[in-house]
């Protein structure tokens, strides 16, 4: 009979089922250790068992454990080598990155913390690479947003001063066209001045006749009474004459009155002129430093307007004094003329008083012809002084467009300067634009 081997090695029987599916070490049915294994032979639809001592199991298999351990350790000999060969083949650009953290970004003199290995040591440069990296970067943004918001605020002032400037300009234009009209206005002046004191030398002159004659009558009376019936006739004509003469000069004097007018408006040529002066001084104080140039010029033309207003006060006044003179001379010379017709001429016709009263209304003609006389001489100084004052006022007028000129000639700089920092502003503008979107790349 047969004798199953599950049988006598019970152990067996799961290795026996499974063939192939693992080794059993155990002992054999006569006691020594063996490595028992088993295998499916389709062929004759069995199972092939095979068993093998231990010892010899494990020596081929500690020989192919020292195998593998020693093939495992030339392998990773051989992997070590070509891994470092390329990591120091890597290696060699991060050995210039640190030299150029070390040099440039660090810097040699910087006190570097001892590096405890390569890795460490990279590790730290490129933290300090990082910061300083990202410090400067940041600093860059926000010092070039400083800037950009303080050129704009430039860029504004830069604007308003030159609107600033274009209203100071206006109102210089203005000053100026007053100025001119001022000067024109005083030119008229002038001219009725002058025709003024050619009238007042005439009345001078004829008054001075009047006088002469009147002093040649006195003579003649005594020296020709029995004449004086024949002369009537002479004085007759020579009173018509000198009426005549003296009412002519009197008409021309009349020109005077148009002084009062000129003036006036010369007086309200100069108020306006000093409110534009104002005006000028409050927009430059609104220019701020680049106006008090502006600012003490208007002062000038303010103090030069008041000075033209003050001397046409005086002219005023004086032609009021020459309208009083020219007045009084009328009346006296209404006087003469009334008391030759009314009187003189009367009394030729009585002739017992003839010679009497003629000598006394001769002599109270030649009274008068003095007063007439030392009156005109008055008007005449009195006209000098307007003249002078004139004098004066055309030069100051001469100053005052001057000044005007010489500030709009600044305002023209200034204009230039401020478009041309206009411009470079701009230009700085966007370069700090680009300066800026360069540094909107970095995400920091």
């Amino acid at each position: 009979s047969s004798t199953l081997v599950s049988d006598v090695m019970p152990v067996l029987e799961n290795l026996l089922k499974n063939p192939g599916s693992t080794t059993l070490k155990t002992k054999d049915y006569n006691g020594s250790m063996v490595h028992f294994a088993t295998a499916r032979i389709d062929a004759v639809g069995g199972v092939l068992g095979i068993s093998l001592p231990a010892a010899y199991i494990d020596v081929v298999a500690n020989s192919m454990i020292v195998l593998s351990i020693v093939f495992a350790a030339i392998v990773l000999t051989i992997a070590s080598l070509i891994m470092l060969k390329v990591i120091s083949k890597m290696l060699k650009p991060m050995e210039t990155m640190k030299v150029f953290i070390k040099e440039k970004v660090v810097g040699t003199n910087a006190d570097e913390k001892p590096a405890q290995n390569e890795v460490k040591e990279i590790e730290y440069l490129i933290g300090e690479l990082q910061n300083r990296f990202i410090s400067t970067i940041r600093m860059t943004r926000d010092e070039s947003s400083n800037v950009q918001a303080k050129m704009n605020e430039t860029t504004e002032h830069i604007s308003s001063m030159g609107q600033n400037i274009t209203e100071i300009s206006a109102a210089m234009e203005e000053t100026s066209a007053s100025i001119d009209l001022q000067t024109q206005s005083i030119s008229s002046i002038n001219s009725a001045t002058s025709d003024a004191s050619v009238a007042v030398e005439k009345l001078s002159q004829d008054t001075q006749e009047m006088a002469t004659r009147a002093d040649e009558i006195v003579v003649r009376i005594d020296e020709m009474v029995p004449q004086v019936l024949s002369n009537k006739k002479n004085a007759v004509e020579m009173v018509g004459s000198s009426r005549e003469k003296l009412e002519a000069a009197i008409e021309e004097t009349k020109i005077i009155s148009q002084i009062v007018d000129v003036s006036q408006a010369i007086k309200a040529i100069a108020s306006q002129t000093n409110l534009l002066a104002l005006n000028a001084s409050i927009e430059a104080a609104r220019a701020g430093d680049a106006g008090k140039g502006f600012a003490v010029v208007a002062g000038e033309i303010n103090s030069l307007s008041s000075n033209t207003a003050e001397e046409i006060e005086k002219v005023n006044q004086l032609t009021d004094k020459v309208m009083s003179s020219v007045n009084t001379l009328a009346k006296e010379a209404g006087n003469v003329l009334e008391f030759l017709n009314t009187v003189v001429l009367k009394d030729y016709d009585s002739l017992e008083d003839l010679a009497t009263r003629y000598k006394e209304d001769a002599g109270y003609y030649l009274d008068t012809s003095g007063t007439l006389g030392s009156s005109a001489d008055e008007l005449n100084a009195t006209m000098s002084n307007i003249n002078e004052i004139l004098d004066t006022i055309n030069a100051s007028q001469h100053e005052l467009n001057e000044a005007v000129q010489n500030v709009s000639d600044n305002l023209q700089e200034i204009t230039n300067s401020s478009s041309q920092v206009s411009d470079e502003t701009k230009d700085a503008l966007s370069s700090i634009t680009a300066l800026q979107e360069t540094i909107s790349t970095f995400n920091v």
